[in-house]
């Protein structure tokens, strides 16, 4: 799986550097890199965890900024295409934490009609397994730039997209930071301690 991840990573980014996704490449290469190393550590398949982190942003390949809505769709029919179904599977689920996308998201996503496709996929892979979880903590650690903790790159984020009401979201993550926390038997920031120290204070 991993081999072929690679294969349509590299075949896709052309066209996302022709898109003008400036970092795609190391964001996801970041995420992956952050899924691989913590399912070591927790007992999970570390080369399914990369290779999922790898791709789970591949719909921007075909999604130009101002489509960021539909990345996930786009990527699930991507990946849907390349025969990765479990691949497919986490492009739907990555930014939905327990299910749930940010409000306003889904208010953009009902106003251009790609709400209720959304919603349909979201419930056949409920409920979600300890991948769609490590993928989106994972995504939540890796920036364009480098790894960093939930907290940091949730600033990030809260910026650039002006959310209304983050705090209901930073909660999750952290508790998602926490779970696997439990299940690696210790706190999955030591995993990335120098990653983190030189991000932060780089």
């Amino acid at each position: 799986m991993r081999d072929k991840a690679e294969d349509v990573f590299v075949r896709r980014f052309p066209e996302v550097l022709a898109i003008g996704w400036e970092g795609w490449d190391r964001h996801s290469r970041n995420v992956a890199t952050v899924a691989e190393r913590i399912a070591g550590a927790c007992g999970m398949d570390a080369d399914k965890a990369y290779a999922l982190g790898l791709l789970h942003d591949i719909g921007k390949s075909v999604s130009t900024p101002d489509e960021n809505m539909t990345h996930h769709l786009t990527g699930y029919d991507v990946l849907m295409a390349e025969g990765m179904p479990e691949a497919a599977r986490i492009a739907i689920t990555h930014t939905f934490y327990e299910g749930q996308e940010m409000d306003h998201f889904w208010d953009i996503m009902a106003r251009n009609g790609y709400a209720e496709r959304t919603q349909k996929l979201l419930a056949e892979y409920q409920p979600f397994d300890d991948y769609d979880r490590l993928v989106q903590l994972a995504d939540n650690m890796a920036t364009s730039w480098g790894i960093t903790t939930v907290e940091n790159r949730f600033c990030d984020i809260i910026t650039r997209h002006l959310l209304p009401n983050p705090g209901k979201n930073v909660k999750v993550l952290c508790g998602l930071r926490d779970y696997f926390s439990e299940k690696c038997g210790q706190n999955v920031y030591s995993l990335f301690r120098s990653d983190i120290e030189q991000t932060i204070f780089m």
